[in-house]
């Protein structure tokens, strides 16, 4: 009896086992799954986004990319990279006598084992490389390493030919000054297909569509237009643009502005496959040098602010959960659009919100250096970017004119009847 009651508690147990198994392969197949009509549904206004060409799939790329990325992740949740800690002691003195003294102990990480989950263009097992600082492991593989040095470094297999890199494990720095060994898909040149920048495409949507629909459930007014709510008058392609620009190099898109359009295209394509291939997880680790985290790029003192500001829109308290959660990031950088435009002349909003390429000049201008500049800009029924003060924002600027112009090609001014005040 005994025997039968185990036998059974072992076919439980691989039942739910391959149940989940099968659940998270189904979700990578419907995540990547091309859609039977080329316009996704808009709220508000009809918009079809034009994803830029691109390098399209090899005929020797026959893997499975959603299943590899998964058989990836379960390698490398079995294994440790490894890092070193370095410790530092600081002292100076108490008071102006120099007789007593202050310590502080500061860690930080030191060599940091990066381990590189990669299969063959053709298919087959996973293989997991170790790449230190004194070379890469087993013997046999040469890996290049792009720029950069955290989750999102582009890394290479050049020898043997034919290998892709699926996902990277290595450790970072958490907010609370900890340290943890996470996983991460970086931009991959040979999973820059059609169907990762599709999926990242459709990712990106979904959450701002998402994010105008929990505005308008919630009921969140406005406070640049009485009356009315956020959700009304702010365009999803406007909000998809500006979380895109964002993680554009301001020097890489200098020198492809000089190349030309399609050296611009593959900026656009090379997040949207980060977005394809790390959906909920793209831009987790990402923090600029003033703190603002996340795909929507927050800092936490304007977090705070709108939390305060919009209460009905119910951010989250904590700031990096808030920013990890791309819904919830979506929500607040709504709210910052419809502040920034609250601090525009009542007689220029209905202006400007109803051209969306002005309207996204303007809280680009706003969000990167100050809404009082980008007031300046707005001159008649245009945008003088010339009147900008810092060259930063300028840039800033241009990149919104050219993602959007190349993502939303057919989008044309609305009418919107909005009573200001």
């Amino acid at each position: 009896m005994k025997k039968g009651l185990l036998v059974g508690l072992a076919g439980m147990l691989l039942g739910v086992t391959f149940t989940v198994l099968y659940f998270k392969a189904s979700f990578f197949m419907s995540y990547f799954e091309p859609e039977k009509k080329s316009a996704v549904k808009k709220i508000g206004v009809t918009t079809e986004l034009v994803i830029p060409k691109g390098r399209e799939r090899p005929k020797e790329l026959v893997l499975d990319i959603p299943i590899s990325l998964e058989r990836a992740k379960m390698a490398l949740d079995t294994l440790d990279a490894g890092y070193q800690v370095k410790k530092e002691i600081s002292w100076g003195w108490k008071n102006k006598k120099k007789k007593v003294k202050w310590f502080k102990t500061t860690y930080s990480l030191g060599e940091v084992t990066t381990l590189l989950a990669v299969t063959h263009e053709q298919g087959g097992p996973i293989q997991v490389i170790k790449v230190t600082p004194h070379g890469s492991f087993p013997k046999g593989f040469t890996v290049d390493q792009g720029m950069g040095n955290g989750v999102g470094t582009p890394y290479s297999v050049s020898y043997p030919e034919g290998y892709v890199l699926l996902r990277i494990k290595r450790a970072i720095t958490l907010p609370n000054g900890k340290f943890r060994e996470v996983q991460y898909s970086p931009y991959s040149k040979e999973l820059d297909v059609p169907e990762v920048r599709e999926a990242g495409a459709r990712y990106v949507e979904g959450v701002v569509d998402s994010a105008l629909v929990l505005l308008r459930s919630r009921g969140v007014g406005s406070q640049a237009f009485s009356h009315r709510l956020i959700a009304d008058f702010i365009p999803r392609d406007v909000a998809v643009s500006l979380a895109l620009i964002e993680h554009i190099d301001p020097a890489r898109f200098l020198v492809a502005t000089k190349a030309g359009d399609t050296a611009i295209d593959s900026l656009i394509n090379r997040e949207l496959v980060i977005l394809g291939l790390n959906g909920s997880d793209s831009y987790r680790y990402a923090v600029s040098k003033a703190g603002a985290r996340g795909m929507f790029q927050f800092i936490p003192r304007t977090y705070t602010q709108l939390r305060v500001q919009y209460p009905s829109a119910k951010l989250g308290y904590d700031f990096v959960l808030g920013m990890n959660d791309h819904y919830n990031g979506a929500i607040a950088s709504f709210c910052l659009f419809d502040c920034d435009l609250a601090r525009v002349d009542p007689a220029k909003r209905m202006v400007v919100v109803r051209n969306p390429l002005l309207l996204g000049q303007y809280l680009a201008a706003a969000y990167n250096g100050g809404s009082h500049g980008a007031k300046i800009a707005l001159v008649g029924n245009g945008f003088a970017t010339s009147r900008l003060k810092y060259e930063e924002t300028r840039v800033y600027v241009k990149k919104f004119q050219k993602v959007w112009g190349t993502l939303y090609p057919r989008r044309r001014p609305i009418a919107l009847a909005l009573s200001t005040g």
